[in-house]
């Protein structure tokens, strides 16, 4: 019952989070030069139907990974208004930022008891940098949900003595790793390699794992996420 509860508490913050982020994201503008950057490669990239290499007022824009523009770009595609395509732009975003605190409430529950999870994602639920963020068509909220998902799910394998959950887990945290690497670049190994080894070695399940089935199981991961990078470049 009070693991229901917990859970119910956490979604429901969520949803009010949601709510408090979609709100007005018709109306209002960009919000700075690094969302107009964004907002307009996106739409060049969908007008122009090259979706591989972004380019800002018709110049290559290689400083950044192309997920962001992929996004942006893909709700572009619709006839509908200029202001309910920002809407429908601003809507990955929230969704984005949704993630993040079911991830924040994964990673918390990991090594925290679940009121205590709870009170984690009611602490980043109400913080300014919060809304200000994922109500925003940057790069920062991509990397900030892909980079906490993965930490979230490398924590969680750790919990499990079968291994199919937890190859199922690490697969899902290194898919996510390669998001975060499509978002913003290396920097996405600076978030999830420190804080997913200190969260692993608080985990007791984890000493029990086969440490060269995870190696190469986590080589293997390794090559999946930056597949799709190499590929991009």
């Amino acid at each position: 019952m009070m693991r229901f509860f917990a859970v119910a508490t956490a979604a429901a913050l969520a949803l009010i989070a949601a709510l408090s982020l979609v709100a007005y994201a018709d109306r209002a503008p960009a919000t700075g030069p690094h969302e107009m950057r964004v907002l307009k490669t996106a739409q060049e990239m969908s007008d122009s139907g090259d979706w591989v290499v972004p380019r800002y007022l018709g110049v290559q824009r290689l400083q950044k990974p192309p997920l962001p523009y992929w996004f942006a770009a893909h709700a572009m595609q619709s006839d509908a208004s200029p202001r309910s395509r920002m809407a429908a732009t601003r809507l990955r975003v929230t969704l984005l930022g949704i993630l993040t605190l079911g991830a924040t409430f994964a990673i918390a529950s990991t090594v925290l008891r679940r009121g205590d999870a709870v009170l984690a994602v009611l602490v980043c639920a109400s913080a300014w940098v919060f809304h200000f963020e994922f109500r925003r068509v940057t790069t920062d909220p991509f990397l900030a949900a892909a980079t906490t998902t993965a930490i979230a799910a490398f924590a969680w394998s750790g919990r499990f003595d079968r291994s199919v959950p937890r190859l199922l887990l690490r697969l899902i945290a290194w898919i996510f790793v390669g998001l975060a690497l499509l978002s913003k670049g290396p920097i996405a190994f600076l978030f999830v390699v420190p804080f997913s080894w200190a969260l692993g070695r608080r985990v007791d399940l984890t000493a029990r794992h086969s440490s060269s089935a995870r190696r190469l199981g986590d080589v293997l991961g390794f090559v999946l996420a930056i597949a799709p990078v190499l590929t991009w470049l």
